[in-house]
């Protein structure tokens, strides 16, 4: 309850779920099984790239689906004022008031309650592409300049950030886009405008096929922006490269060659 004014980017802790937001659900459905993959992989992006603190709830990193439940172990009696309490509490969510829903709550003293809350390690590994999302965004958090950030807000849905560094050639752009593709051909927003004498390239994009997407156009051509639906791309400048005309995007996905 006290202001933040003045307190640095870097005081805050940002993420996108918790133990108490998945298990309030009642069923403990996750964001891999309530969102679009793409969503997830853009958000997933400006958690990590953003300067605050990230905070990666257990199995986020995996893209696990098994649930996030409230489970408890007592005795009988304490038990059953636990599932009592617990169906009252739930009952404030309207979705989750309804007699039928109120019947098949999980019971927080269940073994099986508990049991499908626990993690497959057969998950985290290194060809899972969550994994490797999620590793390759911290790799590229680590060596984001460290100068300015400013933001703007593109659209309804679409937004950039802009990494400022002392030697324009380290500046980043990252474009984020949370609903249908973007098709702009004009966008007054200052902050898009490449470095001198250079143009931004796709250095890493959310859609790339090793994160389960579908490939990357690039963004800027003489004659357009244009953003993926459900999709994060961070831009780097590449020096004397010149807009080409609005042509087709590549037919595959690869990254560019281009330092994130």
């Amino acid at each position: 309850g006290t202001p933040t004014r003045g307190l640095p980017r870097t005081a805050f802790v940002h993420y996108l779920a918790n133990h108490d937001q998945v298990a309030n659900l009642g069923f403990g459905e996750r964001l891999s099984v309530l969102c679009d993959p793409g969503r997830i992989r853009a958000m997933t992006a400006l958690l990590l790239l953003a300067p605050e603190i990230p905070m990666l709830f257990q199995g986020q990193e995996t893209g696990t689906r098994r649930p996030w439940r409230f489970f408890c172990d007592h005795d009988p009696e304490l038990a059953r004022l636990v599932r009592e309490g617990r169906a009252g509490f739930l009952s404030q969510f309207a979705r989750l008031a309804t007699p039928p829903v109120q019947a098949r709550l999980p019971d927080p003293a269940a073994q099986a309650t508990f049991d499908s809350c626990v993690l497959d390690p057969g998950e985290r590994t290194v060809d899972n592409p969550w994994v490797r999302l999620h590793r390759d965004l911290i790799a590229m958090r680590r060596r984001l300049p460290a100068g300015e950030l400013d933001g703007a807000v593109l659209g309804p849905e679409q937004l950039c950030l802009r990494w400022l560094s002392s030697d324009a050639a380290g500046d980043r752009l990252l474009l984020l886009n949370l609903g249908r593709c973007m098709r702009e051909a004009v966008i007054p927003e200052p902050l898009l405008a490449p470095p001198r004498g250079a143009g931004w390239a796709v250095a890493w994009s959310s859609e790339h096929p090793d994160y389960g997407g579908f490939g990357t156009p690039e963004p800027f051509t003489r004659g357009r922006l244009a953003i993926p639906a459900h999709a994060a791309v961070l831009c780097a400048p590449q020096v004397g490269r010149s807009l080409r005309q609005d042509n087709p995007p590549p037919a595959s996905g690869e990254k560019q060659a281009v330092e994130p």
